[in-house]
């Protein structure tokens, strides 16, 4: 007869995980819930709230925090800093404005001049800058266009 050992005390699994069995072998297999990471040495999981390692992989300039359905880690930028970047798990094809143009764009904040590169294609990212108060250039006669 099995014995559910994931009944008796979530089978030795850390509170933040959860309790499965191996199809082959039976053995309990403890797996992190959305939003805490394996911060533990194998076999032994411990599972950490992903905002208290490396700001959840938030930007600098944002706040971590969970879903309160999901409980997936949400980047949020700090007042007075807005997202410059792509929204976090989005991939998007580059345009053809930014297959044409390759310069880098000057942004004037109340304190400094910045330039910003265009933003690596392909990688999700919230990248947070200081909000912006002015462009230093009008948009030319082709960006309108397209």
């Amino acid at each position: 007869m099995f014995l559910d050992t994931c009944t008796i005390s979530n089978g030795a699994c850390d509170p933040n995980a959860g309790c499965s069995h191996d199809n082959t072998t039976n053995a309990v297999e403890c797996t992190c819930k959305t939003g805490y990471s394996d911060t533990g040495v194998a076999p032994n999981v411990v599972c950490t709230d992903t905002c208290t390692i490396k700001n959840g992989g938030c930007d600098p300039n944002a706040g971590c925090s969970h879903d309160n359905t999901t409980n997936a880690v949400e980047c949020t930028c700090k007042t007075g800093y807005t997202n410059t970047g792509v929204a976090p798990n989005v991939t998007r094809a580059p345009s053809a404005m930014e297959l044409a143009i390759q310069t880098p764009v000057a942004h004037t904040t109340t304190k400094r001049m910045q330039w910003f590169a265009h933003a690596k294609l392909g990688t999700p990212t919230l990248e947070c800058r200081p909000t912006l108060y002015a462009q230093t250039r009008a948009p030319s006669a082709m960006e309108l266009a397209i």
